[in-house]
Order: C-alpha cells, then sequence, then structure tokens
C-alpha cells in the first residue's frame, strides 16, 4: 500500500500545478477584460465629452469657416504687415467702423463689410506687387464673400451706403498708395468680418 502511495504523488503534484496555472490564467484573463473595460470607458467619456464640446461651439459660430481659422488668420496677418511695411503714411486709414454701428445689427455691418470684399476682389488684390500669401488670401476672401452672400448678404442694398461709399473715396484719394494701404489693412478687414458674421447665439 506504500508503494501505491508513492505512485499517485507525481499525479497529485501535477494536478496541483494546473490547478495553479489555471487560476493564474483566470486571473490574467479577468485583469484583461478589467483593463478593457476601463479602457472602454475612457474612450467613452473622451466621445461624450467632445459632442458635447461641438454642441457648445455651434452657438454664434462665424458664418464662413476660413474666418474661424488660425491659419487663415496668420496669412491675412503675415499680407498685411508685409505691405505695411513699405507704407509711409502712417496718418491715413481706410477702415474705420461707423460711429453709429452699434445701431445696426451685425447682419448689416457683415454686409457692408461684404461690399468691401467685393471692391478688395476687383480692385486691390490683383497688384503686380509681391506680397505673401497674396493669392492664397484672395481665394479664402472669394470664399467668405460667397458663404455670406449665401448667407443672406445681398451686397446691391448696402452699395451704396456712406460707409461703403467713403471707403471707396479714400481709395481712390490716395492714388497709387490706394492699393498698398488697402492691402495693409486686410487683417482689419477680416477682424470686423470674423466679428460681425456670427450666427446668432441661441439658449
Amino acid at each position: 500500500m506504500k508503494g501505491v502511495t508513492n505512485q499517485y504523488k507525481p499525479n497529485r503534484l501535477l494536478q496541483s500545478f494546473l490547478a495553479a496555472w489555471t487560476d493564474t490564467d483566470l486571473i490574467m484573463k479577468c485583469a484583461v477584460v478589467a483593463v478593457f473595460g476601463l479602457v472602454c470607458c475612457l474612450l467613452g467619456g473622451i466621445s461624450a465629452h467632445s459632442i458635447g464640446m461641438k454642441h457648445k461651439q455651434k452657438a454664434g459660430v462665424v458664418l464662413s469657416p476660413p474666418l474661424g481659422n488660425a491659419l487663415h488668420r496668420q496669412r491675412v496677418n503675415e499680407l498685411a504687415r508685409a505691405a505695411q511695411q513699405l507704407d509711409k503714411d502712417t496718418e491715413t486709414r481706410l477702415l474705420n467702423l461707423p460711429k453709429n454701428h452699434t445701431d445696426m445689427t451685425n447682419l448689416f455691418v457683415c454686409c457692408l463689410h461684404v461690399n468691401i470684399i467685393d471692391f478688395y476682389l476687383r480692385n486691390v488684390l490683383n497688384t503686380e506687387e509681391k506680397y505673401p500669401h497674396l493669392t492664397v488670401v484672395k481665394q479664402d476672401l472669394h470664399r467668405i464673400s460667397t458663404d455670406l452672400k449665401e448667407q443672406g448678404c445681398a451686397v446691391t442694398h448696402v452699395r451704396n451706403q456712406q460707409y461703403v461709399q467713403k471707403f471707396k473715396e479714400e481709395y481712390i484719394k490716395l492714388g497709387t498708395n490706394g492699393q498698398r494701404k488697402a492691402i495693409g489693412e486686410v487683417d482689419i478687414l477680416f477682424e470686423y468680418l470674423s466679428r460681425f458674421c456670427k450666427e446668432k447665439k441661441t439658449q
């Protein structure tokens, strides 16, 4: 009987080892499942947060994508800066908001500047002088003008408005320097468009 008992000892050891291995494997599987579940929860939370942010940003967004794009604004600023460095006239300014702009709706002020965009496209940005980003900025302004007209800017209604007329008269008065002055103020134009050409905030 003693021999028989010794004969079964290796089998018991093997069974114990297999049982321990199975338990370890089970623990590892549980750990993997737990980690996977945690990652899913985190990703789910991030997605929900992102969706929430998108909904928050809808209110008061600009009516044309280039107006809310940092790269577009940087190119406009670099173009304006290059023209400003060549402009010796630091007294004159073409673009000044109407004094009574607070009595106007944002859309009306926006449309005033869409009319000025069209003037830029026809008379200002067709210069033969070399400026950084000139072609790209011209494309951006064309896109902005198109978008804002689709949003309701009927530029024919504001074409003869005093503010627009004064801008054109001052531009012509400056002669050959008018084009350079206007390019140097394209950043101001872009700023006004970004400020006034927005959707109304929803509650």
